[in-house]
């Protein structure tokens, strides 16, 4: 007499639906009680571009950090303000305090680095070290070679 085995190998596929909830909230919102902005970094031969996306924060709440070659940058939007008696419906737009940091993989001239911030938009301009940057090497030749005619 033979025995059946009844395999199931998806039989607890259904109790990974918590477990990918909240793999996808770490993915969005990282830590807990953070906001997530959103950064584009970019990369020339002189340097890094940083762009980050922050509307309806003033600029002095912001602080911009730079150690070594690690940006740091973190800042709070403020909750604005709503008159007494008013009942908000929705409520849609975030309030808190975000950090972001990013390392970058070349050294960084710290005395030339610029910020500007204009219609939401935090700009940060971080130009290579002078040691980071590419550059050309020229090759040198033995002048007693070249005058003998050997290569």
């Amino acid at each position: 007499m033979s025995t059946m085995i009844v395999r199931r190998p998806f039989r607890n596929a259904w109790n990974l639906g918590p477990l990918m909830n909240e793999l996808a909230w770490e993915v969005v919102a990282p830590r807990r009680g953070m906001l997530n902005v959103a950064m584009d970094v970019s990369e020339t031969a002189d340097g890094y571009m940083v762009e980050v996306s922050l509307p309806g924060v003033n600029p002095a709440d912001v602080a911009i950090n730079l150690e070594n070659r690690t940006l740091t940058i973190t800042g709070e939007r403020k909750q604005a303000e709503s008159a007494e008696g008013v009942q908000f419906h929705l409520r849609e737009r975030a309030s808190g305090s975000f950090e972001r940091t990013l390392t970058f993989p070349a050294p960084i001239n710290a005395e030339a680095v610029q910020a500007t911030y204009e219609h939401g938009v935090l700009k940060l301009s971080l130009p290579k070290a002078e040691a980071a940057k590419p550059r050309k090497i020229e090759i040198q030749t033995a002048p007693s070679l070249i005058e003998n005619g050997q290569n």
